[in-house]
């Protein structure tokens, strides 16, 4: 895990100081000597090797560096302040598209080839093809201006939620629904569901009882990679929705070439999304003791 942080932490830092620009040129009615002051003030007149030795060295006792553009908070104020709403964004809109979509899915498989499983289908192809940068103004369209039913953007209540979870959950739950759909009807034909069904067992209870549990382990590994892609569009959700979470501070720092931030950003996002993998193997083993992590 250590070593994939530093690794990730590396290549970011290196592609943002070879990336033309710098957090000062856009500053108004600055003279050369002023910025030059400015360089010195942040040590960005170092050699480029020692800005990242130095950096690294102040990841290892915990300091992120200061915001070279919000000035009054450093990069680990702002960072603590967005965590909590990304996380609860992200999380909720995760275990909303989870349970869904296994419910999605295991529905169509249950009831395969018929009127419901191709309705269900139509519902699955079109939300994979409703990423976050689309719904999020189609759904503002909808629910605040045309019904008004719901806030625009912000963050003053828990309705301000809704939009934005529903932007980021709606093609995961589709994916999900047509994973599980897939692993329950390759369950459906292993020797254990014929047999349950030798013997009589109802079909949702095979359904829920012995063939959900079974299709567990291949959509439950697609949770990592979900996350990590879901992380990716929160971004454009909290910018969209204006939600002051990690993802709109990533944004707002690589326009503003805010080195630290950014690097603080891509540090928080690395380890979140390891230390879900991690969590989804340790559910794997709970599930099916026969998985051996390595």
């Amino acid at each position: 895990m250590v070593t994939t942080i530093w690794i990730v932490i590396t290549i970011t830092f290196f592609l943002l100081r070879v990336a033309p620009g710098g957090p000062f040129d856009s500053e108004r009615a600055v003279s050369a000597a002023v910025e030059q002051n400015l360089l010195i003030a942040y040590n960005l007149d170092d050699p480029l090797l020692q800005q990242y030795g130095n950096y690294l060295w102040g990841l290892l006792h915990g300091d992120l560096g200061p915001s070279y553009k919000q000035k009054d908070f450093s990069v680990a104020e702002l960072l603590f302040h967005g965590l909590p709403i990304s996380l609860l964004i992200g999380g909720v809109a995760l275990s909303i598209a989870v349970s869904t979509g296994l419910l999605l899915g295991a529905t169509m498989a249950r009831h395969r080839n018929q009127k419901l499983d191709a309705a269900l289908e139509g519902f699955v192809t079109c939300g994979l093809a409703l990423p976050p940068l689309i719904a999020a103004p189609l759904l503002v369209f909808l629910f605040s201006i045309v019904l008004g039913w719901l806030p625009a953007g912000g963050l003053e209540s828990p309705l301000h939620l809704v939009l934005p979870v529903i932007s980021l959950c709606v093609p995961y739950i589709a994916a999900f629904a047509r994973l599980s759909r897939s692993s329950c009807l390759e369950a459906l034909n292993q020797p254990f569901a014929t047999t349950a069904q030798a013997k009589g067992v109802g079909n949702w209870r095979l359904l829920w009882h012995h063939v959900l549990p079974s299709a567990l382990v291949p959509v439950l590994s697609f949770v990592g990679p979900a996350a990590a892609t879901l992380l990716a569009g929160s971004m454009v959700v909290e910018v969209f929705f204006s939600i002051p979470g990690i993802g709109h501070y990533f944004v707002q720092g690589a326009l503003d070439r805010d080195y630290t931030l950014v690097l603080g950003a891509v540090l928080v996002y690395t380890t979140s999304i390891l230390i879900l993998n991690f969590l989804v193997d340790l559910l794997f083993l709970r599930i099916d003791p026969r998985i051996q992590l390595h």
